[in-house]
């Protein structure tokens, strides 16, 4: 969907989050919420020593673990936590621009920046076609195995170098 408005939303959580909506005629049909390199609120404020209380939310936080868990080895990133489209509008280009939009709010054009996400099995291909990798798998608890998807961002050649995954690959 060319020119299709795209605005940061207000933390969902924690300051350091940046998220995005997409907008058609005014209405949010789309979300991208995620962290910034070095600010995945997931390894930084989950613990794994305390489970809620509250039956409704312990599959979450258990997740949550999970996601921290699956994290503990990448090293230093960026986390695209949610990525969501009206399902009404699914195959419009909408979740391409949201990927898109959050991987530009990620850290200057000119340093590498590796960005993760967790997706369920049958959304692997999408995410492969972004230029995504697999790394693992992890249990989610109620859900099938969830999947750690892993880009690297190389932008020492600038948006559209041969070399480039991501961005500009993207649009």
């Amino acid at each position: 969907m060319d020119g299709l408005p795209l605005r940061l939303l207000q933390p969902h959580e924690y300051d350091a989050d940046r998220n995005l909506g997409a907008y058609v005629d005014g209405v949010l049909v789309g979300a991208a919420l995620g962290c910034p390199p070095g600010g995945c609120h997931v390894c930084e404020h989950v613990d794994p020593r305390r489970s809620p209380t509250e039956p409704a939310e312990r599959d979450e936080w258990a997740f949550e673990v999970n996601t921290a868990a699956a994290h503990a080895d990448q090293g230093s990133h960026a986390w695209v936590s949610r990525l969501v489209v009206d399902p009404a509008l699914k195959g419009s280009g909408i979740g391409r621009a949201l990927i898109a939009g959050a991987l530009d709010l990620f850290g200057p054009d000119d340093q590498p920046v590796r960005v993760l996400l967790e997706c369920q099995p049958h959304r692997e291909s999408l995410y492969l076609g972004y230029g995504f990798t697999r790394v693992r798998t992890f249990p989610d608890p109620g859900q099938p195995d969830c999947l750690l998807m892993r880009l690297d961002l190389e932008r020492s050649g600038g948006v559209g170098a041969p070399d480039q995954v991501g961005r500009a690959a993207l649009r």
